[in-house]
């Protein structure tokens, strides 16, 4: 199964939509356990809390690299972001950092 790591934009708009979007079906796909949530400390229902191993340094926005040890301790296969600057790296430690409807596609691959 999919593991990734939604930045706080992508898992809010997701659960915050009242009209279908990406975001929205995402945030369905993973309530309905098509993928693995990995998080911090955010959200504990149908996710995966990882605690940091490493400490990453890469983005521009010094709050984005949370995400970044996040994804990196769970072996995460995605990074899903709506930020320009996560976006900007493409990968960390061979883990794409992809926007939400490229993941939406690698969801419907993996189905």
């Amino acid at each position: 199964m999919l593991k990734a790591v939604l930045d706080t934009q992508i898992l809010l708009r997701g659960a915050a939509s009242a009209t279908p979007s990406v975001t929205s079906r995402i945030y369905t796909a993973w309530d309905a356990g098509r993928f693995i949530l990995l998080l911090i400390e955010l959200v504990r229902r149908r996710s995966k809390r990882v605690p940091p191993a490493v400490v990453m340094t890469q983005s521009r926005d010094p709050d984005d690299n949370k995400f970044l040890d996040c994804a990196v301790a769970g072996s995460a296969d995605y990074i899903v972001s709506g930020d320009a600057d996560l976006l900007s790296l493409r990968e960390v430690q061979g883990i794409p950092i992809v926007d939400a409807p490229t993941f939406w596609q690698a969801l419907a691959v993996d189905a």
